[in-house]
């Protein structure tokens, strides 16, 4: 079976981390396998990354995370909880994506 759900979360130095996807814009649809989804889903929503005043930089460090089930992530949004959350689902039934963006 193909990946149906998805998370998206973000994690920065100043911030901390938040829930994108699903959101109170955009629910937690569906996916079909092989089609291609531009993000965000909705126009009601913008993503947007900005450095912190008084910084010199901004990293923000973005996750990914499909699941063939509806496994709902029900914690606090810290990396430790998120990566406790992906471990415990079977890797036959989740695929993670990470990426760094560094603003300058």
């Amino acid at each position: 079976r193909c990946m149906e759900r998805i998370l998206i979360l973000n994690f920065s130095d100043s911030t901390g981390g938040a829930l994108l996807y699903p959101n109170t814009y955009e629910a937690n649809n569906l996916l079909k396998a092989g089609q291609e989804y531009k993000i965000p889903f909705s126009n009601a929503v913008d993503y947007l990354m900005e450095k912190q005043p008084g910084k010199d930089n901004e990293k923000i460090n973005i996750m990914m995370v499909a699941t063939k089930e509806n496994i709902p992530f029900t914690e606090v949004v810290t990396y430790q909880n998120v990566l406790k959350w992906v471990y415990s689902i079977p890797v036959n039934q989740r695929c993670a994506f990470y990426e760094m963006v560094l603003i300058k």
